[in-house]
Parts: structure tokens; sequence; C-alpha cells
């Protein structure tokens, strides 16, 4: 029996699963929403070189009107600003003073800031005639959004954690037909299989040992290590915040990190350091969290995927634990029905340089391992 460490990647899916508004268009509804709040009373309001939002010849909303805007999505908030006729939300006015910003906003393309921000530094470098001065803006507007974001986890944390303290081994999973004490239950357990797994008249079987179990945490927040206490599980050694955590806004990583794509060694050959500002490796030594992650990889260790989405914003960091020759089996949890796992398939693909390492390391999705 084989002895091997496990290494539970936690992603947003866990935090929203638990009713937590932190996907980013929550984020920039509530940017829009503060600072609308106060333009009521300091007419307009100006979020640092992001935008202004103010009313129109001073003719403010009401109470309700406000709270009503509070209940809509972002896109149905704009929507009432710019599209909707004869509405009383025309009194409304946002005017972008970031180019950046507003291209986020205008493209809808508001689930991916950090990709966003990525295209537009390979914009200048293709097109810009003063780059330095492109990227010292474009670097300004992202650390503005990356502090508000800090600002709004914060908040968020703050708001929801005695709502989850009574109620969070009862809160319900999006993941199918399951709750996440079962799922973590699993992660944990000190033998992965010992019985036979079959599907489509092949055989899968395989028990191990378990060393230590790590978790992986993509998210800001302290949900999961409350979780983690509140049903007691004592053998966890060791979770890895490895975008650091909100009580320490200055540990926050935020960024983007494929420097596997073929603009990054352009773009660092230019010795233009503000291309390389918002690369999140850059940032992962100002801790022990990196290396905590090296020492959890120095033996054999299988993987679980658990609420991420593999985006290509942590391209190089996903490279770096799939590809590593100590990894032996990668488990994907989904939402729905196969088609998920599909999705989630391709999303894996495009960390892996080696497409037989992927093809050797996929565990087969069985009907077992629909958590």
């Amino acid at each position: 029996m084989s002895t091997r460490n496990r290494i539970v990647l936690i992603g947003n899916g866990f935090d929203l699963a638990h009713g937590l508004k932190s996907k980013y268009e929550d984020f920039l509804q509530w940017l829009f929403l503060n600072n609308l709040e106060e333009a009521r009373s300091k007419n307009p309001s100006k979020c640092d070189d992001l935008f202004e939002i103010g009313f129109v010849n001073f003719k403010t909303i009401s109470e309700n009107e406000f709270d009503s805007l509070k209940s809509l999505s972002i896109s149905d908030f704009l929507e009432h600003i710019w599209i909707k006729n004869n509405s009383s939300y025309q009194r409304i006015r946002i005017t972008f003073l970031s180019t950046f910003f507003k291209e986020i906003i205008v493209s809808k393309n508001w689930t991916d800031i950090e990709g966003s921000y990525y295209l537009s530094l390979k914009r200048i470098f293709d097109n810009s005639i003063n780059r330095e001065l492109d990227i010292k803006k474009l670097n300004s507007d992202f650390n503005s959004i990356k502090k508000y974001f800090g600002d709004y986890i914060s908040k968020l944390e703050n708001s929801d954690s005695n709502k989850f303290k009574d109620n969070l081994t009862i809160q319900k999973s999006e993941f199918k037909n399951n709750q996440l004490a079962e799922l973590l239950n699993y992660c944990t357990k000190g033998q992965e299989f010992n019985s036979n797994l079959i599907t489509n008249q092949h055989t899968y079987f395989y028990e191990i040992r378990m060393s230590s179990v790590y978790f992986l945490n993509f998210n800001y927040t302290n949900l999961l290590k409350r979780y983690l206490l509140l049903n007691n599980y004592n053998k966890i050694d060791k979770i890895i915040n490895i975008h650091g955590n909100v009580n320490d806004c200055q540990s926050i990583v935020f960024g983007y990190g494929d420097e596997m794509d073929e603009y990054f060694k352009k773009m660092e050959s230019t010795n233009i350091d503000g291309f390389l500002e918002h690369f999140k490796s850059n940032y992962y030594g100002q801790n022990g969290e990196y290396f905590n992650l090296l020492k959890a990889l120095q033996i054999p260790f299988d993987v679980i995927v658990i609420g991420h989405s593999l985006g290509l914003s942590d391209r190089l960091l996903l490279n770096t634990i799939f590809e590593h020759e100590n990894c032996k089996y990668i488990h994907l949890q989904y939402r729905g029905d196969a088609v998920g796992h599909f999705r989630k398939r391709l999303a894996l693909s495009r960390h892996f340089d080696d497409k037989k390492k992927l093809r050797d390391r996929l565990f087969p999705m069985i009907e077992e391992l629909k958590l």
C-alpha cells in the first residue's frame, strides 16, 4: 500500500455554495452602489480614477428607489441606468475615467477581471506608442480595483460570519447530489477506495495510506477554516491560503498567472517592470504559503479539485502541481451532468504541456465520484 499526500484545491465555488456573494459581478455591483449612496450626500461621487457616479441636475432618488437598485444584478443595474427610457433611474449618470474599467463594464466581461487586465497588457505591448505611460495608468487602475475588492471581501466576511457559525453544517452544496460535509469527509479519508469501482467494463482500484491532507485555498475568506474547525477535521495538516487572506489585505495576491503564454516572454524582454507588476508569481514570495505548497509536493500526492474554474489566471501555479513528477491522480468534482465534467476536463487540459500526463493522471468520471 502506497503512502501519499492529498492536495485539495478549493476555489470560489466553495464560497458560492454557501451563499457568499463573492463573484466579481457582486463586487462591481457593490462598488457602484457604494458610490451612488455617497452621491446622495455628495454629488457626484468619484471612485479614484475609475468612474464618477451621480445624479443629473441633482435630482436624487428616494430611499425605496435606492433599495430597489440593491436587489438588481450588475447587468440589470446598468440597463436601468443606460437603456430604459422614461425611468426614474435615468437621473443617474456614470462617467468613466478609466478605459480599462469601462471596457470591463461595457463588454460585460466582469467574470474575469484578471483576464481582462492581461488582454489590456497585450494590447499595450502591440499598439502603444508610449508603453510606460499607458502601463502606469493601467496598473494604477488595477491597483484601485484590487484595493476596493479587498474592502468588499472584508465586509462580506464580517457581515456573513455570524450567519455561518450556527448554520454551516446544513448549508446545501451546489455540487451534484451531495453536501459539502460529505465531500470534505471524502477528501480526508485515510484510504482512497477499498472496493472495485466498475464502469464501462473497466475496473479501477487503488488503495493508499494518507500521509497528510493539505487544503490549497484560492479564496480570500476564512470560510474554509471555519467550516473545517466546525466539522472537527483534526487530521488536516495545513490550510494553504495561496492568494492571501482577508485578515491581512497586504497579503492578497490579485493579478494574472499565465507565464506560459508567449506574450509573457516578450513583455519580460522589454525590461519594463510595469509589464510584470501584477503577475501572481511575483507575490508568492511575500509569505510562506507557496513554500508550504512545495513541501506538500515532495512526496507522491493526488489532487482533488473543488469549486475551482481552472482558469488561465492561475495557469503557472496549476501547471506546477498537475505536471509535477509526484502527481499521481487528479479528481475533478463537478456540477451538473457529464457535460459539466467535460467542460472541466477542457479547462484542465490547458494547464498541461504534456497531454500524456493529463490522460494518465485524470481519474475517470464514474458514478461514485459525482460528489
